[in-house]
């Protein structure tokens, strides 16, 4: 009964499971992987290109540059007149990304803000991937099982008559 105990204990003071904790790596190496191969074409093309259709990744690569432009010249980060000049517009009412742009100040500042968009659309998908297995080991085993695919759609068979 004790070694249980002290099982259970071990389990809620050290987190995730032993043999979760040595796959971490090999998870989160699957995971950037699999998002490189998603944006490989925009990797591998010998012509500037990035990842994306349409506008919107051309927006954010403005908006990419202009949070280090700002922060570094003490502007306002939220109002821009380098745009629909001279009124200006405000960034709050389009979906700006600083913490993203301050985050990826560096790259931004080496390489520019093409391949800090690209940069940022490989990252998406692999942090978010790590992050829902970060959630997912967090479940305790019997509640995971409790809560499957199947399991679900077993109980909602059941529940039809």
């Amino acid at each position: 009964m004790t070694s249980v105990s002290s099982a259970a204990t071990e389990q809620a003071t050290h987190g995730a499971r032993p043999a979760a904790r040595g796959a971490i790596p090999v998870v989160i190496a699957v995971y950037v992987l699999c998002a490189v191969g998603l944006t490989l074409p925009a990797w591998l093309s010998a012509v500037p290109t990035y990842v994306g259709i349409g506008g919107d990744p051309q927006q954010q690569m403005w908006f990419l540059s202009w949070t280090p432009f700002a922060a570094g010249h003490l502007q306002n980060l939220l109002v821009s007149d380098y745009m629909n000049y001279p009124d200006g517009f405000n960034l709050m009412w389009q979906t700006w990304m600083p913490a993203v742009g301050l985050v990826l100040w560096p790259v931004t500042a080496i390489w520019g803000p093409l391949v800090t968009w690209n940069v940022a659309m490989t990252l998406a998908p692999a942090l978010g991937a790590v992050f829902a297995f970060f959630a997912i080991a967090a479940v305790p085993p019997a509640t995971a099982t409790a809560a499957t695919p199947a399991r679900t759609a077993n109980a909602s068979l059941d529940l039809s008559i």
